[in-house]
């Protein structure tokens, strides 16, 4: 975790870790604002809901391509010609009220301290944003952040490997954690009958 020492009255924290940090702020005695990467990508760029993933449905998208053209229509800069089908997809969209932006948020920005805690500094999309509203932030932690742990197991029958997995879902629901929160995917096919079982 970063030094709180760091943070002034006013600032701004844009971090993937907001619980945590929003536990150990609420024992200062200043005014932190507290914003995820996809707040940021929102509010700087645009919002939609379903209706606007219907309609890309309706132009012959399948639901996870209409998502991701949604998501890389954030980043298409008006007037490019390489990407001409997007930019047209962007322009419909807006006539259409399907996706809405939000113009007055960078001000939030305006004269503001901007840390990042959780995301790399190598982030492009961030760069991105930020270069957008014209801030440049102080990254803390940076060399951290991908520094990830995985757990490694190994089971000498596929029946044990599953129902050790199944055994940790149980535990991360006892915990607290939604059931649509929690995903398998990717699994050969010879898993299918056991994980059916």
């Amino acid at each position: 975790m970063f030094d709180l020492s760091l943070l002034k009255d006013d600032v701004i924290v844009i971090t993937r870790f907001k619980k945590d940090v929003l536990k150990l702020i609420n024992e200062l005695d200043c005014s932190v604002k507290l914003i995820s990467k996809n707040e940021l990508l929102e509010n700087i760029s645009f919002k939609y809901d379903d209706s606007a993933i219907v309609f890309l449905m309706n132009k012959g998208y399948s639901y996870n391509n209409a998502k991701e053209v949604l998501y890389n229509l954030h980043f298409v800069l008006d007037g490019n010609d390489k990407l001409t089908l997007l930019s047209s997809l962007k322009i419909e969209l807006l006539e259409k009220s399907l996706i809405s932006s939000n113009y007055l948020y960078k001000h939030l920005f305006k004269n503001k301290l901007v840390y990042v805690y959780g995301y790399s500094s190598l982030d492009l999309e961030l760069k991105k944003l930020f270069n957008l509203i014209d801030v440049n932030p102080i990254y803390l932690n940076d060399e951290n952040i991908n520094q990830i742990n995985y757990q490694v197991k190994e089971f000498d029958q596929i029946e044990e490997e599953v129902d050790h997995f199944f055994n940790e879902v149980c535990l991360l629901v006892n915990q607290g954690v939604s059931l649509s929160d929690i995903k398998l995917f990717s699994y050969p096919s010879e898993y299918e009958l056991v994980i059916k079982k």
